[in-house]
């Protein structure tokens, strides 16, 4: 397609006239030698408009609508972000309708540049005065004598050893024995390595109780929330997790434990090697194949071929929406921003698509709900979905 094409269809972005199969057509075009021109498209729309009377503002301003054009590339995931965002409404999120939030963005500090004539340079919208930040890499470990010990933002998190150590070298405590616990709060994430070797990432408002040692026999660990586990090799000790209604028995493998306990279901998703999931009510019991997930819940356990790559998208700090309902979605949202999700009315049936970065504020990420013409209110830390009367 030639670029004045292009450009055309881009325009029809914009005014949202464009067909079923051009959105289409026009995502297929990312992965092509026509991204560029697409880019430079998205680029002059956010400039167009940013022509002041003074020289030092229109140069501050340039320069936001090159950080902003560079979060489209790196904070939202260029190639995904772009995708269709779907609704009850049929609702499209386009190229162009990502570019006009941000062009809203930028003309709203211009007015609050040129209003107040402060020096501070804040990009906000006046919608979200009570914005929140990201969740952080906190913990606190309870040791077996009942202490406990806030754990410090560092990458790697802690080791356990002959000593119990940050992944730098720094010591917490010496020796010790008997059963740890790992308490990840909402608003959090972090990461452990225990005595084995085994590397294990835990989410938001999750629990990991393990031993300082483990046995000549086997290797226990117990599960509350969610967590991704890269388990070391031992022929001789087989590694196992427990969590809600089951129990998983490891070899040497890489899983994510999903088993909250607000809900009913209990979720592995098996990423390489294999584990046999075990239903401890029913005594049921089946093997896992890479790129199977099991679901043990109501007696019985299901076992579906799955992409893993959303399910362990929050490992890799992100938030995939693939397919996931509104419920699962802001559930996600309440664990990492710490927040209370109330509904009001009926809840609006509703899949999204895409994935952002989970770094960014709780407003910018609640454009997801914006763009799927879903109605909220934010006040302090309760979000309020709300949803039609009937």
């Amino acid at each position: 397609m030639q670029e004045k094409e292009l450009k055309e269809l881009f325009e029809k972005y914009l005014k949202n006239t464009c067909s079923e199969e051009e959105v289409r057509m026009y995502f297929n075009y990312f992965d092509t030698d026509a991204e560029p021109c697409i880019r430079k498209f998205i680029r002059e729309e956010l400039e167009k408009d940013l022509v002041t009377e003074n020289l030092e503002e229109e140069a501050l301003l340039a320069d936001t609508a090159s950080k902003v054009y560079n979060d489209i590339e790196i904070t939202l995931n260029l190639k995904k972000i772009y995708r269709p965002f779907y609704s009850f409404k049929r609702f499209w999120l386009s190229v162009g309708a990502v570019a006009a939030v941000f062009i809203f963005l930028i003309l709203s500090t211009y007015y609050i540049i040129y209003e107040q004539e402060s020096p501070a340079f804040h990009m906000h919208s006046q919608n979200h005065s009570d914005d929140l930040p990201p969740g952080t890499y906190s913990a606190l470990l309870t040791l077996a004598d009942g202490r406990s010990i806030d754990l410090k933002d560092i990458d790697g998190g802690i080791r356990i050893g002959g000593d119990i150590s940050y992944d730098d070298g720094e010591i917490i405590t010496t020796a010790t024995t008997g059963d740890l616990k790992l308490t990840v709060p909402r608003g959090g994430t972090y990461q452990l390595t225990l005595e084995d070797g085994t590397q294990v990432w835990l989410n938001s408002d999750s629990e990991l109780i393990y031993p300082a040692h483990f046995g000549t026999n086997n290797r226990n660990v117990e599960l509350r929330g969610e967590a991704y586990f890269k388990v070391s090799k031992d022929q001789k000790r087989p590694f196992y997790v427990g969590s809600s209604d089951q129990q998983i028995r490891v070899i040497g493998t890489e899983f994510n434990v999903n088993s909250y306990p607000e809900n009913v279901d209990a979720v592995t998703t098996l990423v390489e090697g294999k584990v046999q999931i075990v239903d401890t009510k029913t005594n049921q019991n089946k093997t896992l194949v890479p790129g199977e997930q099991s679901i043990v819940g109501e007696s019985r356990i299901e076992v579906n071929r799955v992409d893993v790559a959303p399910v362990i998208s929050w490992k890799k700090g992100q938030f995939n929406f693939e397919n996931k309902n509104l419920k699962i979605i802001m559930d996600e949202f309440a664990r990492w921003y710490n927040i209370e999700v109330q509904y009001q009315g009926v809840i609006p049936s509703v899949n999204l698509y895409g994935d952002i970065n989970r770094d960014v504020n709780l407003s910018f990420a609640l454009q997801v709900l914006e763009s799927a013409g879903i109605r909220y209110k934010l006040k302090g830390r309760v979000l309020t979905i709300v949803g039609s009367n009937k």
